[in-house]
């Protein structure tokens, strides 16, 4: 299973690990959100290799959200502290737990889903708000999403699409295209044409040639840029 593990993967892991991590965040004791996370066995996400992790281990981290300082925790996981993956969570399954005045826009993103065949998933604050059932969006939050494309004509539709509803949408649509590699991109740097875009992967940023982006990487001809 982990062999096929990419960002933004959900997971399960062992008490043992919960209990690990919140012990190196001594500042964390006595915070309800963290101790719940390993009573509830909440999902870790998994998130791009630093130069700190050690290469045999999975890099992952859970949010807390904002009344928590919004602290981002990290852990390195072994493949035998992982017990469970969980599924991504889709746009239509989390709909009913969205603010109201994201309504408007979540129906059109979803009829333009079904029109061009790409369901879209949820992240950031919408994801952890819908897995947990804290609050962490607010009036300033986006909605972030990400849209997993395997050809260019898809991804044109997508993006074309996209700026149209986030025109008139009253909440901000961020998020990134998933490529066939694991790579994210996002959809409105895409959609501004430039010949060259940031890829984030597991590893790191790179500067891609857009045209390149649904082909097999030449990774001699790709940029590196300092993480972001």
């Amino acid at each position: 299973m982990t062999d096929t593990l990419r960002r933004h993967d959900l997971l399960r892991v062992n008490a043992e690990v919960w209990s690990r991590m919140l012990r190196s965040y001594p500042e964390l004791s006595g915070v309800l959100d963290a101790a719940a996370a390993q009573t509830c066995q909440w999902p870790m996400i998994v998130r791009r290799r630093t130069k700190e992790d050690l290469a045999d281990r999975i890099p992952a981290g859970f949010p807390l959200p904002p009344k928590s300082g919004k602290l981002r925790l990290t852990a390195q996981l072994a493949a035998e502290e992982i017990t469970d993956r969980v599924q991504p969570v889709t746009l239509r399954s989390a709909r009913e737990k969205a603010p109201c005045s994201w309504t408007r826009t979540i129906d059109a993103l979803l009829e333009m889903a079904q029109r061009i065949h790409v369901e879209p998933l949820v992240f950031g604050s919408f994801l952890w708000e819908h897995v947990t059932g804290l609050s962490y969006c607010n009036e300033t939050s986006d909605l972030d999403l990400l849209w997993r494309v395997s050809d260019p004509a898809t991804a044109t539709r997508l993006v074309n699409d996209l700026a149209v509803i986030d025109e008139k949408s009253p909440v901000r649509i961020d998020g990134e295209i998933i490529l066939p590699d694991g790579g994210g991109v996002q959809w409105s740097e895409l959609r501004q044409g430039a010949s060259k875009v940031l890829v984030k992967t597991s590893r790191d940023v790179q500067l891609w040639p857009t045209p390149s982006l649904f082909q097999p990487i030449e990774w001699a001809v790709l940029e590196s840029v300092p993480l972001l």
